[in-house]
């Protein structure tokens, strides 16, 4: 076997490893690029640390920063973040079973449990419908993103092409819950915009409930519409007719999404209005309340001083950041089905239930302990790294603790502590955006195995707990 037949073979038997390789490829050729002369304004040197800094984050569409991307970056630079940003928030739901189909390699039976438990999917040939659809929703979603949002800005930034750049970078980074902005302090100066407000949290929210959601709801709108267009009883089939069947992960999705945004709406409202918030009109306050609900989870964009806010709407925060958003989306952190899973398992204790029961559907047992690990790898891996950064920075533990989780939950906001992290500290955070964005998918594919039956049964004997 040569060379390229045995790389071809271990890429292909081995989809966790390819997800790692072809990311780290492209965060070294980001990192190269970023670090050219003319990647900033006025050929100003940006150290390599800086550069990888940059390029992780862009590449796990975290959003964290150590130097400002509106003017720090030449327009060289920022085309070079907004690609790294794209093929990040493609790359992490497709890049490794793309490159075992593209290869023509058969698919063993190990790999289709890691496939269909990396992509949600009962067989195999669905995981290439669904890298299709998500190619072609994501380009439709960030064209739709970038018409109203050029619509909004033409004329503000002197040219056509700077007012299409802008609406085309933001929307990106918005639907790929990346956080990098073309303004210096995000979207603060629009924080009373309803309309600039709208089409980025929509794009947020889209990006973040994951293309398994939103191919399910595009079959059930078809179901639902295609009857009614076959039909000149159109009165009749529209009272009749059921809207489409909703899976169990996407019922789970669309409510602990809406659960979430109203409950973050509501806190941030309550905790700031007399705080951080007091200068606001009722309606820039609703807005701001809302906006850093939703991009909280995951998205990184902020319409208010993150650090002003109280020590209350920080910890909500952490925990917002730290949850995330949908699995096979671009959003980070443990993901609202885990959390969700978490909240029912402890339901079910609490009546003396033995089965885990969601809308008279039964969550095998697996399923659950799996959430369970990775929530506490989660924390263990941010309580470790928090560790660590207590050691290289001299900051506060409030605000290590919410870079950690931003970075974990690849979020991208920051108390501020980011741009003047030391060398170390830039290195850790790094490799905890990295992990954070790859982490739980490469435990699946790399270490998942086909169960095996053990060989002896022990004896079993009661421990204490509680």
């Amino acid at each position: 076997m040569n060379f390229s037949q045995k790389f071809i073979w271990t890429w292909s038997r081995k989809p966790g490893l390819s997800l790692v390789i072809s990311f780290l490829l492209v965060i070294i050729i980001g990192a190269t690029l970023l670090s050219l002369p003319q990647a900033t304004v006025e050929e100003r040197s940006l150290s390599f640390s800086d550069a990888l800094f940059t390029a992780t984050s862009a590449t796990c569409v975290t959003g964290l920063i150590v130097k400002d991307t509106a003017t720090y970056f030449s327009r060289f630079g920022q085309i070079v973040i907004i690609i790294l940003i794209q093929l990040g928030a493609l790359g992490i739901m497709s890049a490794g079973i793309f490159f075992i189909m593209l290869l023509g390699r058969k698919v063993s039976l190990a790999q289709e449990v890691n496939i269909k438990n990396v992509l949600g999917v009962e067989f195999v040939t669905e995981a290439m419908r669904l890298i299709r659809f998500l190619i072609v929703f994501t380009f439709i979603f960030e064209a739709v993103g970038t018409l109203f949002l050029f619509l909004r800005w033409h004329g503000q930034f002197g040219s056509i092409f700077n007012d299409f750049f802008y609406a085309l970078f933001h929307s990106i980074s918005s639907f790929g819950n990346a956080g990098f902005s073309l303004f210096s302090d995000s979207f603060i100066g629009f924080r009373g915009d309803v309309f600039v407000n709208a089409v980025i949290s929509l794009l947020i929210i889209f990006g973040g409930l994951g293309f398994m959601v939103l191919t399910n709801l595009w079959d059930s709108i078809r179901s639902f519409f295609t009857p009614i267009l076959q039909t000149k009883v159109l009165v009749r089939r529209f009272t009749t007719r059921r809207l489409g069947q909703l899976s169990l992960h996407s019922k789970i999705v669309l409510i602990s999404s809406l659960v979430l945004i109203i409950a973050g709406t509501w806190f941030f409202y309550s905790f700031e209005r007399s705080l951080s918030f007091s200068s606001f009109s009722p309606k820039e306050a609703i807005l701001a309340s809302y906006f850093q609900s939703v991009t909280a989870r995951t998205a990184g964009f902020n319409t208010v001083n993150i650090k002003a806010l109280s020590t209350p709407s920080h910890l909500f925060l952490i925990a917002l950041m730290f949850i995330g958003g949908a699995p096979g989306s671009t959003a980070g952190g443990i993901k609202v089905t885990t959390f969700f899973l978490l909240l029912i398992m402890i339901y079910s204790i609490i009546r003396g239930r033995k089965e885990y029961l969601v809308f008279r559907r039964r969550i095998l047992r697996e399923v659950v302990e799996k959430a369970m690990a990775i929530t506490l790898i989660s924390f263990f891996l941010v309580g470790l790294f928090c560790i660590l950064l207590s050691f290289t920075e001299e900051a506060p533990l409030e605000d290590i603790v919410f870079e950690a989780v931003s970075a974990f939950g690849t979020v991208g906001l920051s108390t501020g502590l980011t741009p003047s992290l030391s060398i170390l500290g830039k290195l850790l955070i790094t490799a905890l955006m990295f992990i954070g964005r790859l982490g739980p998918l490469t435990l699946i594919l790399l270490l998942a195995k086909a169960e095996r039956m053990p060989k002896v049964s022990y004896s079993h004997e009661k421990v204490v707990i509680g």
